[in-house]
């Protein structure tokens, strides 16, 4: 059995709570290493965990073109397996 879809807003708001930053700093145009860290999380869980398409994906990031999904779609493939696993279990705490 496929488990239910998890609620972009709860895992956009829980990779921003792991990483210290707020939500707004997560869908802005910080290029700090951290924000840009937490954002390519959100975005891997976002495209494994929601159901959403990498476009949609970027948009609920705050990346308005396809150079903004396919930046997060490239740079979410690299992200770390051992944190990633750490965040999508603290996300999935909330849901």
């Amino acid at each position: 059995m496929l488990e239910r879809p998890l609620d972009p807003t709860v895992v956009i708001d829980r990779v921003a709570e792991w990483y210290h930053i707020d939500r707004a700093e997560m869908v802005g145009d910080s290029r700090a290493v951290h924000v840009v860290k937490a954002r390519w999380c959100a975005a891997a869980i976002l495209h494994e965990y929601s159901g959403r398409g990498w476009p949609s994906v970027a948009s609920l990031l705050g990346r308005v073109h396809h150079g903004g999904s396919a930046g997060l779609m490239n740079a979410a493939k690299r992200f770390g397996t051992e944190e990633l696993t750490a965040v999508v279990t603290f996300v999935k705490e909330a849901s």
